[in-house]
C-alpha cells in the first residue's frame, strides 16, 4: 500500500511511466486481497483509487469507510491526501483544512 502511494506521488513529481507501473501493481495486489479481506484493505484501495483516477469521489469514499469501520489512522491518512489532492489543484484553503482537520483523527489513534 504504501509503496502504491510512493508510486503515485514520484509519477506526478517526476513524470515517469516505470512509477505508474509500480504504482498499479500496488493497486492490483490491494484489489485481490480486498476480495478476500474486505475489512483491512477496501480504505487502502479506495485511496489508492483516488491516486490512480484522481478522483475526489474516491477520497471522500475513504474518509466514510474509515470513519465507519474506527479506523483512525487511515480516516487520518485520507483527510490528508484529500488535502494534497486539493493542493494539486490550486484550491489551497481547502487543502489546508483537509489536512488541519487530518490531525484529529491522528490523534485519536494515538
Amino acid at each position: 500500500f504504501y509503496k502504491g502511494l510512493m508510486a503515485f506521488y514520484f509519477a506526478r513529481s517526476k513524470g515517469e511511466r516505470e512509477w505508474i507501473d509500480e504504482g498499479l501493481k500496488s493497486v492490483s495486489a490491494l484489489e485481490s486481497w480486498c476480495k478476500r479481506y474486505n475489512w483491512n484493505y477496501e480504505i487502502k484501495y479506495v485511496i489508492l483509487l483516488g491516486d490512480v483516477k484522481n478522483s475526489m469521489e474516491y477520497y471522500v469514499k475513504a474518509i466514510q469507510l474509515a470513519r465507519n469501520h474506527r479506523f483512525h489512522h487511515e480516516e487520518g491518512l485520507s483527510l490528508e491526501l484529500f488535502g494534497y489532492f486539493h493542493l494539486r489543484l490550486c484550491d489551497v484553503c481547502r487543502g489546508r483544512e483537509l489536512i488541519r482537520e487530518s490531525c484529529i483523527p491522528y490523534n485519536r489513534w494515538g
